[in-house]
């Protein structure tokens, strides 16, 4: 009985810095507040009356006795959760969040309460990409003898709208399926799709990454759907890339990398939705840094070997220079295998996301962590992690 007495102590002062335990526990130790000689005199005839404070047990157990006598229970406040969770029947922070899952190609974030595809489609070729004079249009469907990549002469591959961009320009994508892979090398570009629901870019099996970034600082992917079989897409030695409402699913091997070779690569991946790829919805590399905001990465599966599966991945080591980094924000991470969110030797932060529903490994039934924190080559390359406003659950 002492031992769980103490037990249970330890447990309310990690919850709410300070506790009283309920009547029953009796180690010999003294619980709660000191005895006073007398609450209305300093304890000797005659000597001025004295203010003893609180009644020592006028709260109940599980609540803070607070310094002006009232009482807080422990735990979260009402106005305590972040924005897109409310307070639920058991003091803990719920999601809102559709009823029923959503199916291929649709997403809902937390505070969504219907399900809705990743952008809307507009309307005409090109629907609402804002062109301009330097605009290069792609059109897979175009038959004319000869292209410019005017409207009216656009190109038939994205590979040849990007070559004749100028650094800077968009690169617009009618509706199609493109069976290209992509490489943005040396100069920025905007590629941009009229939506992921019409614009799909699905190479052929030899094809690695789908779409490559390399050395092309500020460039641009927007709106269009990614499909395997390999990398989706890579973010090599590129900074500050730009990655929004995109649809990456269906037998990629990983959605998105970002890695650091010989250069500083960076990447910001929003409003998108990565489901059903293999091994690894984000990985970052190297000393690459990432950022996912009001992003969906769900049911990655493992692979072949029946080995990862894992949402998102910062990994780094002694010898990258700086280390990886990994930021999650307002974003929910679900339905994964191994670890929902991983770190090694790498800084991330998650704040106001939902991390649910992460399986064990297929291959020996490991693991199953929402979040997983560690180190690498030993104690002397830890990770930094930092957690607010978040919800880690079903793991």
């Amino acid at each position: 009985m002492a031992r769980a007495c103490r037990r249970s102590a330890r447990r309310a002062v990690a919850l709410v810095a300070a506790a009283t335990l309920a009547p029953g526990c009796d180690d010999g130790e003294t619980v709660g507040p000191p005895p006073t000689t007398d609450a209305g005199t300093g304890g000797e005839a005659g000597s001025p009356p004295v203010d003893a404070g609180p009644t020592p047990g006028v709260c109940e157990p599980g609540q803070l006795e607070l310094p002006d006598g009232s009482c807080l229970d422990a735990g979260i406040p009402p106005d305590g959760c972040a924005t897109g969770f409310e307070l639920g029947p058991d003091g803990g922070c719920v999601a809102i969040l559709p009823a029923t899952p959503c199916g291929p190609g649709q997403l809902a974030l937390p505070v969504e309460t219907a399900c809705r595809d990743v952008a809307p489609c507009g309307s005409g070729p090109w629907g609402d990409i804002p062109p301009d004079g330097t605009t290069q249009h792609v059109d897979g469907t175009y038959a004319g003898p000869t292209s410019d990549g005017s409207a009216s002469q656009p190109w038939t591959t994205i590979q040849a709208g990007v070559d004749a961009a100028e650094p800077g320009a968009i690169v617009a994508i009618a509706a199609g399926t493109y069976a290209e892979a992509v490489w943005v090398d040396d100069k920025p570009v905007k590629l941009w799709g009229k939506c992921p629901a019409e614009v799909e870019l699905a190479p052929p099996e030899s094809a690695f990454p789908v779409v490559l970034v390399w050395e092309a600082d500020g460039t641009e992917v927007r709106d269009l759907s990614v499909v395997g079989p390999n990398l989706g897409i890579s973010v090599r030695d590129s900074a500050a890339v730009v990655l929004d409402r995109l649809w990456i699913h269906g037998g990629c091997f990983s959605g998105v990398e970002v890695r650091r070779a010989s250069q500083d690569a960076s990447a910001t991946l929003s409003r998108s939705l990565i489901e059903l790829v293999q091994s690894t919805g984000v990985e970052v590399w190297a000393g690459g840094a990432a950022r996912l905001e009001d992003t969906v990465v769900r049911d990655i599966q493992p692979a072949d070997s029946s080995i990862l599966g894992w949402g998102a991945s910062a990994m780094s080591s002694p010898s990258h220079d700086p280390r990886s980094s990994l930021v999650v924000r307002r974003s929910l991470i679900e339905r994964n295998y191994e670890q929902g969110i991983r770190a090694l030797g790498a800084d991330v932060t998650v704040e106001d996301s939902l991390v649910r529903d992460i399986m064990p490994s297929l291959a020996d039934q490991a693991d199953g962590a929402g979040i997983m924190v560690g180190r690498e080559d030993g104690d002397d390359y830890l990770s930094t992690f930092t957690v607010t406003g978040s919800v880690v659950e079903s793991s």
